[in-house]
């Protein structure tokens, strides 16, 4: 049987209807849902901590490693994907810039966002947008005019605007993100007695603010020497405390779980 697709008339009546691309943190509603478009790469949906814990439909696995790399980044506040851009807005921005704007069957169709964020800055909150596409699409003429209309609409809106590819995308960094993915809260780990892990906790962080920096590895080597916990404690806390943003990695903004950990400090962050 085929597959029945909607108008972008239909879907824009829809969208709004319920609400879509509106709200904040755990309130927004994007503009598109996985089972809803035929995306490149696996359709995910990704629990996150950074928008009060919401769940986040991605397109890609390039989407899903820019979501994952921006829910651990320090400072952002909420992330929004699949932003959708006012009809009329870019119809005039199409038109200025002589470019078509997109249509489907005849219909025009509207243009979306990969991500908004919000980032706590030193000079007060921003909000930047995002474009998510893979480095070989990038040499396509059509691709190229439609990420123009979308860098003018926010342009025009004084928000920053930047392209992330897959060349950008480091394996290590995608390693270390999916490591420490799922991580935020020990609530759903075995605890040997009440409280233990809690206790673990504020040992782990009380051993760290009074120890000299050093590696992970020579880190959780001294740590159950000195209070004999059980193999793979000490490091279930790190990724832990890592994913839930309280300490993080010194001289790297990433941890390669195969082969850097002799190589990397770790200290403090709040």
């Amino acid at each position: 049987m085929a597959r029945y697709y909607a108008s972008p008339t239909k879907k824009r009546e829809k969208s709004l209807k319920e609400g879509r691309g509106t709200g904040h943190g755990k309130n927004y509603k994007p503009s598109l849902q996985v089972q809803e478009v035929a995306s490149h790469g696996r359709s995910t949906r990704i629990k996150g901590q950074t928008a009060a814990g919401r769940t986040h439909e991605m397109l890609s696995d390039n989407e899903r490693s820019v979501l994952l790399s921006l829910d651990h980044a320090t400072g952002v506040d909420d992330i929004r994907e699949q932003v959708p851009l006012d009809l009329k807005a870019t119809v005039a921005i199409a038109a200025r810039a002589g470019i078509k704007h997109p249509k489907v069957k005849n219909e025009l169709s509207d243009l979306t966002t990969d991500f908004v964020v919000d980032v706590a800055t030193s000079e007060g909150p921003v909000s930047a947008a995002i474009a998510v596409k893979s480095a070989a699409d990038l040499c396509k003429k059509r691709v190229i005019e439609k990420l123009e209309i979308e860098r003018r609409y926010w342009l025009e809106r004084g928000i920053s605007w930047q392209i992330a590819t897959d060349r950008e995308m480091l394996p290590e960094r995608k390693q270390h993100d999916l490591w420490i993915y799922g991580w935020e809260n020990l609530d759903e780990l075995e605890e040997p007695r009440d409280g233990y892990w809690k206790e673990l906790k504020e040992t782990f962080l009380n051993e760290l603010m009074v120890s000299s920096p050093r590696t992970i590895k020579s880190f959780i080597k001294e740590f159950d020497a000195k209070y004999s916990h059980k193999e793979g404690h000490c490091l279930a806390m790190i990724r832990h405390l890592i994913a839930a943003k309280i300490v993080r990695l010194a001289g790297c903004h990433f941890l390669d779980v195969e082969k850097a950990t002799d190589q990397l400090q770790i200290y403090q962050l709040n």
